[in-house]
């Protein structure tokens, strides 16, 4: 798949909005991201991001694509080091960021 030249950019654009950093209890990482109506997107974004997982299908219409692996989400606080959140998702990356070992 070709992807755009400013689709970093638009990636974290996109995250503001969409995206969510996750800590759970057991200390746990988690980096999910969802959107109603288009697979594709979200099939783009995993093909970038090099990810595994399936592109889930939980409701009707409704694609999301959740990351646990220390792998990948090491990349991706690259990309968003390389390409900042600027709205409040900057924050939530920020904690995420500090406490992922």
């Amino acid at each position: 798949m070709l992807l755009p030249n400013y689709f970093k950019e638009w990636l974290s654009g996109f995250v503001e909005a969409e995206g969510c950093f996750s800590i759970r209890k057991n200390n746990n990482h988690s980096f999910s991201i969802g959107q109603k109506y288009d697979y594709y997107l979200i099939n783009a974004i995993k093909q970038f991001l090099s990810v595994t997982n399936m592109v889930r299908n939980p409701y009707p219409n409704f694609y999301s694509l959740e990351i646990y692996k220390k792998e990948t989400l090491k990349n991706i606080i690259i990309h968003f080091n390389n390409y900042p959140l600027l709205g409040e998702k900057a924050e939530s990356f920020q904690i995420f960021n500090q406490k992922f070992k």
